[in-house]
């Protein structure tokens, strides 16, 4: 009989799963499975080759189906598997176990959201999109780029991360010298120039000066909490206002 596990996946892990398209595909299918038998690595690459082809599963061919089963059973099922989602025996190649509605551990309202803002489309934009949440660096940085005034340097775009504070409803602080003084600015300003600037840079979320230095505008507004990706109260609700 298989079973229903209880999730506990950090929000960093379950951006890491949610940025593969096939492993969203796996998640929507076990959603859908009632419990029952334990379900064979076989039985559930049947079904992900069909939804590929969008035949039923008795029409696809053996060839599509061992290609998928081969992909699940050495790298997805164990990954799955090694963060919780799954229980997943390798030995009798079966699933035993899943968490309750697996689709609900991905941010999946922040990540279509952020798909907005991406430049690629589709799958691919939710790939991407996955990505840029599966870092809190990165998230906390979406939060301070959409409640900042722009254009701003990544000196006080470093310093705002560093004093961002999920307990202080307020939002950004005011005063932004203690961080400029402290080596963890420097180190978050390395990050932000060398690695999360350029990277949201790549796939269009914000707008660079020549220098790379300035963050010129972003697409992301405040519609999202970006920092646990939940939905965000309005800033009039919270008493929240831009901080130049």
């Amino acid at each position: 009989m298989s079973a229903r596990m209880t999730p506990d996946i950090p929000l960093d892990d379950a951006c890491r799963l949610g940025r593969q398209s096939r492993r969203r595909q796996v998640l929507g299918r076990l959603a859908g499975h009632d419990v029952g038998p334990p379900l064979t690595a076989g039985r559930l690459a049947r079904h992900v080759a069909a939804a590929d082809s969008r035949q039923s599963p008795a029409d696809v061919p053996r060839d599509a189906c061992e290609r998928v089963h081969l992909e699940l059973r050495h790298c997805h099922l164990p990954h799955l598997a090694a963060t919780g989602v799954v229980d997943y025996c390798v030995d009798t190649d079966r699933l035993v176990g899943w968490v309750d509605d697996p689709t609900a551990i991905l941010p999946h309202v922040a990540a279509t959201t952020l798909a907005e803002c991406v430049s690629a489309d589709g799958e691919e934009a939710l790939d991407v999109s996955y990505d840029l949440l599966s870092h809190p660096d990165r998230r906390t940085l979406l939060w301070v780029l959409s409640r900042c005034a722009l254009p701003a340097t990544l000196e006080t775009l470093a310093a705002h991360l560093l004093l961002a504070d999920t307990t202080r409803p307020a939002g950004l602080v005011e005063s932004l010298q203690s961080a400029e003084e402290g080596s963890e600015w420097d180190r978050l300003n390395v990050r932000l120039t060398h690695q999360h600037v350029p990277k949201l840079a790549a796939w269009g979320v914000v707008a660079v000066d020549d220098g790379g230095t300035t963050v010129l505008r972003t697409c992301v507004d405040a519609s999202i909490d970006w920092r646990d990706c939940s939905p965000s109260a309005s800033r009039e609700d919270s008493g929240e206002e831009s901080t130049d």
